[in-house]
């Protein structure tokens, strides 16, 4: 298979030629690497002065250098020291750039690298930037990258707007299913009119691709998303954030591992199984946490697989009642504002009737399918009453 080229390998060829010249801002972070593990900064440094003026650098949560370990640690922006130009913090006193961060420039750059989930939150850092770009006519332009477990699949509920934070703002299921270039534009669209963006394009990249198919070395987008495999499960074992049950952070596989002193490994284990014929996992016991191992990427339902099914065992695994524990929307990590959706909040142990509910909501919105053909399945799968 011929490797995906990102635009970062090509930055000289495709950097607009409107924008030659231009004073520019960076938002990026640890993972903003070419297919050769060179970092964008070095790359912008090397066009400095040639194809444009570099002005500022950003960065999002974790850190421009992913140096925050925990999360939800801030961070406070700095100069940087080689360049000797801000280096802000956009996951400090401020999520979206104030208009003194942007007054000297003419261009914002954004190179992340989204895991394709809706609650990662370096897309809404993009989103809160775009606002801001809109607002001070600042132009963006975003270098596109893969979405690393495929174009195709789409899981989960839609956003209800009613759920906005840091962790979803803009109506969009929780697996996506698309690279942070489709989801600027769909922004620009749906949000941001006036938001003159540019999207450079990558080349050799197909939809139905996991990043293992890509070619491309894998660099964790943050501190606690250390493998492919993390991603694939992120969609649904992040749900046990909003839940007092460790989601393995500070472990070497975190969201592969899960659990608690007060639960009963074995029996959740005995209970997982019964629904591995649809979420392709298999579970395995340490102590007194799980692990769980995807056997099949393009079988795994990594939201109803991963999320619903080790919470819907909760009151025959756990010793006490505890497990739902600051629950509800008054803290950040909430189970509520992480599933954006009230019928999702209470649909989360009865699994058929919650699945039924996302389908419904990627039906109302056709564009999250991408054929017709998608449709059809949907349908003949789950028949709308």
């Amino acid at each position: 298979m011929v490797p995906v080229q990102l635009p970062l390998d090509h930055l000289k060829e495709l950097w607009p030629q409107k924008f030659r010249g231009a004073r520019i801002g960076a938002l990026l972070h640890p993972a903003s690497v070419s297919s050769k593990l060179e970092h964008s900064s070095r790359i912008l440094e090397r066009h400095n002065g040639d194809l444009f003026r570099l002005a500022a650098f950003f960065g999002p949560q974790h850190g421009f250098l992913g140096q925050t370990q925990d999360n939800m640690v801030e961070w406070k922006s700095y100069e940087h020291p080689r360049f000797h130009i801000p280096v802000y913090s956009l996951y400090g006193e401020q999520r979206e750039p104030t208009a003194e961060m942007l007054k000297n420039l003419d261009v914002l750059l954004v190179d992340l690298q989204d895991i394709g989930a809706r609650y990662y939150t370096f897309i809404w850092t993009m989103y809160l930037c775009m606002r801001a770009c809109e607002k001070e006519g600042v132009a963006v332009v975003v270098l596109d990258r893969p979405n690393p477990i495929n174009g195709v699949t789409t899981e989960g509920p839609v956003l209800d707007s009613n759920y906005r934070s840091f962790v979803g703002m803009h109506p969009i299921p929780v697996r996506h299913g698309k690279t942070i270039g489709e989801l600027a534009q769909q922004f620009r669209d749906e949000a941001f009119p006036e938001c003159r963006l540019s999207i450079l394009p990558m080349e050799n990249w197909k939809r139905a691709m996991w990043f293992d198919e890509t070619g491309l070395p894998w660099v964790m987008p943050s501190p606690n998303m250390p493998t492919l495999d993390t991603a694939t499960v992120y969609p649904g074992l992040c749900l046990l954030e909003g839940t007092n049950i460790s989601e393995g952070r500070g472990t070497t596989r975190p969201f592969e591992i899960f659990g608690a002193p007060f639960i009963n490994a074995e029996l959740v284990c005995r209970e997982l199984r019964r629904f591995t014929q649809l979420i392709a996992k298999h579970f395995t016991r340490f102590k007194q946490a799980l692990k769980s191992s995807a056997l099949s990427e393009n079988c795994i339902r990594t939201h109803s697989g991963g999320g619903n099914r080790p919470t819907n065992t909760k009151q025959r695994s756990c010793r006490s009642n505890s497990c739902w524990a600051d629950c509800r929307a008054g803290s950040s990590a909430s189970l509520e504002l992480l599933a954006a959706s009230e019928k999702a909040f209470h649909f989360i142990v009865i699994a058929d009737e919650f699945e039924n509910e996302c389908v419904r909501g990627v039906l109302k919105d056709k564009s999250l399918l991408k054929s017709q053909s998608d449709l059809e399945i949907l349908i003949a799968e789950f028949p709308q009453t």
